[in-house]
């Protein structure tokens, strides 16, 4: 009994953002953007190209959580994928993250 206790709450956890730990994140930037500056631990999905890409984020292991260079960008994105059926979580503008996760930035 404790033992499945123990993986219901590792299963539950979240980190200090609230989001499931071992997320997976996407951002949603166009092409340019991304290729400017992004978090280094983020996978570009350009939000042009989530109903292309839609079959392969749905086979991802870990919750998603959607990021962007701007918080409308990254919701509408959120919306498409939630009304395809996708449960994802926004995460917002990046650069929010700067701080606290390794980037990339050209201009470094």
């Amino acid at each position: 009994m404790k033992r499945a206790w123990i993986r219901l709450f590792r299963r539950n956890r979240k980190d200090k953002y609230g989001f499931p730990a071992n997320s997976i994140l996407i951002d949603v930037s166009l092409k340019e953007d991304y290729e400017q500056a992004h978090l280094v631990e983020a996978i570009s999905v350009p939000v042009d190209m989530i109903n292309e890409l839609f079959e392969s984020l749905q086979k991802m292991p870990a919750t998603i959580v959607v990021l962007s260079t701007s918080d409308e960008v990254s919701n509408l994105a959120c919306k498409v994928l939630n009304r395809r059926g996708l449960v994802v979580f926004n995460g917002g503008d990046w650069r929010r993250f700067r701080n606290e996760f390794a980037y990339y930035s050209k201009s470094n």
